[in-house]
């Protein structure tokens, strides 16, 4: 019963870190454009939206990896540094 729920931790937490690779690259390129906010200014929320989704996903991917049978230390370590980028696209700004 545990392995089996050891297993799809596992497969979870790939699945996990593939989405947030995913969704870091989109934060990182920052694709969406300003929107108008009727006050003259402009709203980057999709982008931020995108980079908050990286850092949710790559963390749930780190909770999962903690579980998981195979490739344990791995995938702790890739979804760290899935963290670390979803964290780095908060600075980048689009450049």
């Amino acid at each position: 019963m545990l392995a089996a729920r050891r297993s799809w931790c596992t497969r979870l937490a790939l699945g996990l870190i593939s989405l947030a690779l995913l969704e870091a690259l989109v934060a990182l390129a920052h694709p969406f454009p300003l929107i108008e906010d009727g006050n003259g200014g402009y709203s980057n929320a999709p982008n931020f939206w995108a980079t908050v989704a990286a850092l949710s996903t790559s963390s749930l991917a780190g909770l999962f990896s903690i579980f998981a049978g195979k490739w344990r230390g791995r995938l702790i370590a890739v979804s760290v540094s899935m963290v670390l980028l979803s964290y780095l696209a908060l600075f980048t700004d689009g450049h």
